[in-house]
């Protein structure tokens, strides 16, 4: 599979895609989310962790990709949806809780989990 790429007037390039596999699937995406260490006090947990990365996951499969564009996504969808990523609440997490989430959690854990 291979991505063009236009350089202003030049002629368009082409460059090879490389996907990493994954050991997880989408069926299990939530339930390999909680084997990530939750980066907040117990008390302080509004949101569920795999919830919240669950919809980020969301989010940039539908190409946002700033927290704010994440947030926005989240915001826009139905009920149902909502509750269906884990949000039995009906709302999404705002634009800090995301920010707070992403300088805090364990990247490599996160890692671990989805690449195995």
């Amino acid at each position: 599979m291979f991505t063009r790429l236009a350089v202003a007037n030049e002629s368009v390039l082409e460059s090879p895609v490389v996907h990493a596999p994954l050991s997880v699937s989408p069926h299990n995406r939530a339930a390999a989310f909680e084997a990530v260490p939750e980066p907040h006090r117990s008390a302080s947990v509004v949101y569920s962790l795999p919830a919240t990365l669950t919809l980020a996951v969301a989010a940039l499969l539908a190409y946002h990709h700033s927290v704010l564009a994440m947030v926005e996504c989240g915001a826009q969808y139905e009920p149902l949806k909502v509750a269906a990523l884990g949000f039995p609440q009906g709302h999404t997490p705002c634009k800090s809780t995301l920010q707070r989430l992403s300088c805090h959690l364990a990247a490599d854990a996160l890692s671990a989990t989805l690449v195995g």
